[in-house]
């Protein structure tokens, strides 16, 4: 069985689409597990300047 390729260019794009999706999703995730981590550091920081 052959495909046409303007249904195989079609099916490419779909996947490009699909793995440029997934990959904005993991990036904004990281960024924000990131983010927490940064907050809890500086607030850690502070806490331990208050400490002393």
């Amino acid at each position: 069985m052959k495909l046409k390729p303007s249904a195989m260019f079609t099916s490419k794009k779909i996947t490009l689409a699909f793995f440029v999706s997934h990959l904005a999703g993991w990036i904004l995730a990281n960024l924000q597990t990131i983010w927490i981590v940064y907050e809890i550091r500086k607030i850690k920081k502070e806490l331990s300047k208050r400490i002393k």
